[in-house]
């Protein structure tokens, strides 16, 4: 039960914040303008390296495909990274301190590049580190370096990544596969106390074979894998990017080539992700891949509606929607890249 403020000695005022002054609140929000505005965007060519311990396949193909325009963050979340990139350069300096040697860049001075499966997983590694204080001289160990709060910094230290943080076990799991170390270290550090622990992490073959198949059937599938629950508002969905259109039946916002009924993925002995155009054949860079054709039709599990006739002739495929109204696609030839086609 709470106390009255005055018995403890408390003028009732004090428990109001204090007005905020109009000027500050312009301040705060021009500058979270600006951060908003530099931030930079890119489409991931293939699947990220931290997806791979991703529950949800249809989420990683969603993804893959590129059937949402690529995210903005708000400058909080933008903040939030930048505080990250502080601990990371933070502990990368406390490895330096103690072990023989440390390697955080590649010959050119850029991250360690790692790919699998012909280039479609990708990711980059934050250390490599040798003669590390309390393990053999010789051994070299993967390092990735992560910042959590306080929740899920104690889920971690107190279950393991494995249980508690699935994506960066997969993605630790994904680097030991490319270098063929036997271990791996998840150095990470706790945003609310500064508390820092470091799990050592055994390379796990049985699971990386079982990911990366299912990765491998996620890039081959012309069609989104099944949901992993029939409920938007679980908590695996509510907070998805792709909700909307995996459960609640938005069109998809974005057309290139990866959303195109006529374009396939080609695993092929290459470092970067091959897509074919069934309809030239002919292999697409990455910059065609984002720009389409006048030709792009949605490949139909995509459309939330049922197709009802198919036109060869005029290259066209006509749905009826939930609604009883009729669309068909392939009529907005050369609509712009970034135009909703509802």
């Amino acid at each position: 039960m709470v106390g009255n403020p005055n018995d403890m000695g408390l003028d009732p005022s004090d428990l109001n914040p204090p007005e905020e002054h109009p000027g500050a609140r312009i301040l705060m929000d021009a500058m979270d303008e600006i951060a908003e505005a530099r931030q930079e965007n890119w489409d991931s060519l293939g699947i990220s390296a931290g997806v791979v311990g991703e529950e949800c396949m249809r989420k990683v193909w969603y993804g893959f495909r590129w059937v949402l325009p690529t995210e903005a963050f708000s400058a909080k979340t933008l903040s939030i990274f930048e505080t990250g990139n502080i601990w990371e350069d933070r502990i990368v300096q406390r490895f330096k301190d103690v072990c023989a040697n440390v390697w955080d860049a590649d010959e050119r001075g850029r991250q360690f590049s790692v790919n699998l499966l012909n280039g479609f997983v990708r990711g980059k590694c934050d250390l490599i580190v040798q003669g590390v204080p309390g393990f053999s001289a010789d051994e070299a160990f993967v390092v990735e370096v992560k910042s959590m709060n306080k929740a899920g910094f104690n889920a971690s230290k107190k279950h393991g990544i494995k249980k508690a943080k699935p994506a960066y076990y997969g993605q630790l799991q994904s680097y030991l596969r490319f270098f063929g170390y036997r271990r791996g270290m998840l150095a990470f550090v706790c945003k609310d106390n500064d508390e820092f622990h470091i799990e050592v992490i055994d390379r796990d073959d049985g699971y990386m074979n079982t990911k990366l198949a299912n990765v491998e059937n996620t890039i081959k599938s012309r069609r989104p894998p099944a949901k992993i629950t029939q409920k938007s508002d679980s908590y695996t969905c509510r907070f998805c990017n792709f909700k909307d259109v995996c459960h609640n039946g938005a069109m998809p916002e974005r057309r290139s080539c990866r959303t195109c009924i006529h374009a396939a993925p080609v695993l092929c002995d290459n470092k970067y992700p091959v897509f074919q155009c069934g309809r030239t054949d002919s292999p697409m860079d990455t910059s065609r891949q984002k720009q389409g054709c006048e030709y792009h039709l949605f490949e139909t599990s995509l459309i939330p509606g049922e197709v009802i006739e198919t036109s060869e002739e005029n290259e066209t495929i006509t749905y009826k929607m939930a609604d009883g109204s009729l669309w068909t696609d392939g009529t907005g030839r050369l609509q712009a890249d970034d135009e909703k086609v509802a």
